[in-house]
């Protein structure tokens, strides 16, 4: 596949890493995914960008994952976002 440019990484595990690596089990980007398995735009505030080279000393060293990069955003979740929103947006137009 394609080269990754970035990871994204939930930001709860982050901080926890920061406050003390020591003590911290897996990565776990689980709380980053939709309902498909891909990055949940909506949750943009819970995750932080990283690159490879970090990520890769990341995930040696502490495991866990999914590795989730620009290209596993969830374009259906999007859709049907922006399609609900329009929608919600011309029945307030109709009414």
């Amino acid at each position: 596949g394609k080269e990754a440019h970035y990871f994204w990484i939930s930001t709860e595990w982050l901080k926890k890493w920061m406050r003390d690596a020591s003590d911290i089990g897996p990565i776990n980007n689980s709380e980053l995914q939709c309902p498909h398995g891909r990055v949940n735009f909506r949750k943009i505030t819970s995750m932080k960008r990283i690159s490879p080279s970090v990520w890769n000393h990341l995930q040696e060293r502490y495991g866990g994952g999914p590795p989730l990069t620009e290209e596993h955003l969830c374009s259906d979740c999007l859709t049907t976002y922006i399609v609900q929103e329009r929608d919600a947006r011309e029945g307030k137009v109709k009414k």
